[in-house]
């Protein structure tokens, strides 16, 4: 499971901006040696900046990396640790404090932190751990993003190491459940094919294809407009809501179907 990576990339205006004090010198050079795999000198500068200087005005950020840095040595006991002292604290995740950067101004470090703590107890077999902590970077800890795309990968992303925890566990309805919405909602999104993949991979090592695309297409005529941009329909018995990432003013329930229909999840599923 791919872990997220959140270091600020100090270049030479950045440089400009800091005052150069102590604590400054020790969050540059911590990221410098990381960037040069030099994990112990990053682990020492980090460790230092978060014990001594709290008020520094990047001081989560350090802490964030801290934890990184020892996931990245594969010191994992501490990355957690630290990840947890993340997660336990005050900071917001949607701070404006230039997370990575321009497209993603928001802190989200408890999101990361919590889906970092995910891949790791999945790496190491705890399953259910690894599917308490996803859903919780979905739900308790949601992604802060303006943007539209960059919301709806993050989110294809998560729902797909669901369903990869929900296999391991040989809960595969519940696996199904959320990556067929996933799919009905996911079409041009550019990882929209990873969502798709999961989903046929999954049906097709647990379940009748024809009769799950059946089920699918007696739920399409169940489609009603919810409010601007989702959309309510009646899937295995359950009522539920999707957000289709085509959504807009313009997206009629009729729309939809056709553009179900025409999509390459459905052409995988209907595949002789």
């Amino acid at each position: 499971m791919l872990r997220i990576f959140l270091f600020l990339i100090l270049n030479a205006i950045s440089v400009n901006v800091f005052a150069q004090s102590k604590a400054d010198s020790l969050f540059m050079s911590g990221g410098e040696a990381f960037e040069l795999e030099n994990y112990s000198e990053a682990i020492k500068n980090f460790k230092e900046l978060v014990r001594n200087y709290k008020g520094f005005e990047y001081y989560n950020q350090a802490v964030y990396n801290l934890a990184y840095t020892y996931d990245a040595s594969d010191s994992l006991d501490q990355a957690i640790l630290w990840y947890e002292k993340i997660r336990s604290s005050n900071v917001k995740d949607n701070s404006r404090v230039g997370g990575r950067g321009i497209f993603e101004p928001y802190a989200n470090y408890k999101h990361f932190s919590t889906s970092n703590i995910a891949s790791i107890e999945y790496n190491r077999g705890n399953y259910e751990k690894a599917l308490d902590y996803y859903t919780q970077s979905l739900n308790k800890f949601p992604y802060f993003n303006s943007s539209g795309t960059d919301l709806r990968i993050n989110e294809n992303r998560l729902k797909i190491y669901l369903v990869d925890c929900l296999k391991k566990l040989k809960r595969f309805d519940e696996a199904l459940d959320i990556i067929v919405l996933q799919a009905l909602a996911s079409k041009g999104s550019s990882n929209y094919q990873s969502v798709v993949k999961s989903a046929i991979v999954l049906i097709n090592e647990n379940f009748d294809k024809n009769k799950i695309a059946s089920e699918i297409e007696n739920s399409l005529t169940t489609i009603k407009r919810k409010g601007t941009g989702s959309f309510e329909l009646n899937w295995r018995n359950k009522k539920t809501t999707i957000h289709p990432y085509s959504a807009g003013q313009n997206l009629t329930v009729a729309k939809l179907k056709d553009e179900i229909k025409q999509s390459l999840f459905w052409t995988e599923l209907t595949k002789p």
